[in-house]
């Protein structure tokens, strides 16, 4: 079951869960909403909202398996968590937001005196728009995803092995050193990655710092990483860079 996240339907989550435990339902997937196409019109939930559900997402992952969708950055707070539990800590080692408290006090008030199933929570998985996962549309275009419209190829004229292995912007999103800001240095981009579709819709820049992601990483200040990063050279990163400054800003096409 899929569930979009704004700041119009984020105080629906508490309800939606238990409608979720309900239908029994296998997986619920919360899409964090990209501003493209008709979700210009919406409003995307600031970082520290966004942080604020992800630690919810955790409490309930014991119930209900969940995921998100554009909002990679969810898979640093559940490790970040999992961490935490192992020193006896719990989300009050954490610096959650007044979001936060209210989807856990109204979970808890929808909850009083129900029995809710328990599960082991469901580990996060490393896929991301270009890693892992590709879109193709009607005409045989081929995107990094559906909210990032940047075309990389077309099938009637390549294979979408050759598109999905060679195009330079797959490849730059599948070396997360090269990205921008904050996410290049991130201890956690090996794992997260954080939502270029975001990154793109909001600087023009797909290997850009995800501006829904307030995490500061410790190689940022000179901190010692939580996770240290796999060494990878950023070649990938650098030649999409090159022939993106040799041209006009690429040709987006609007995706359906």
């Amino acid at each position: 079951m899929n569930t979009t996240v704004t700041q119009n339907t984020v105080r629906e989550l508490p309800e939606l869960f238990l409608q979720m435990l309900d239908l029994r339902v296998h997986l619920w997937s919360l899409f964090f909403l990209v501003p493209v196409g008709r979700g210009q019109s919406l409003q995307t939930l600031p970082p520290q909202e966004c942080e604020d559900v992800f630690h919810w997402m955790v409490d309930i992952a014991r119930h209900l398996a969940v995921k998100t969708t554009e909002a990679q950055h969810y898979r640093r707070v559940a490790l970040q968590r999992a961490a935490a539990e192992r020193e006896g800590l719990g989300v009050e080692a954490f610096d959650t937001g007044p979001l936060y408290r209210w989807l856990s006090a109204r979970t808890a008030e929808l909850t009083a005196g129900r029995t809710l199933p328990e599960r082991p929570m469901r580990p996060p998985i490393d896929t991301n728009a270009g890693r892992g996962f590709a879109f193709i549309d009607h005409l045989g275009n081929v995107y990094p995803s559906g909210f990032l419209p940047i075309a990389v190829g077309n099938v009637r004229e390549q294979s979408f092995v050759e598109i999905y292995r060679n195009a330079p912007l797959m490849r730059a999103r599948r070396d997360p050193n090269g990205f921008g800001g904050a996410c290049g240095v991130c201890e956690f981009r090996e794992i997260c990655g954080d939502s270029r579709s975001h990154a793109y819709a909001v600087s023009g820049d797909p290997l850009a710092a995800d501006p829904t992601c307030l995490y500061a990483p410790a190689a940022g200040h000179g901190e010692s990483a939580t996770f240290a990063p796999r060494s990878r050279p950023h070649e990938a990163a650098d030649e999409y860079r090159r022939g993106r400054s040799r041209r006009s800003r690429p040709r987006s096409r609007r995706c359906p």
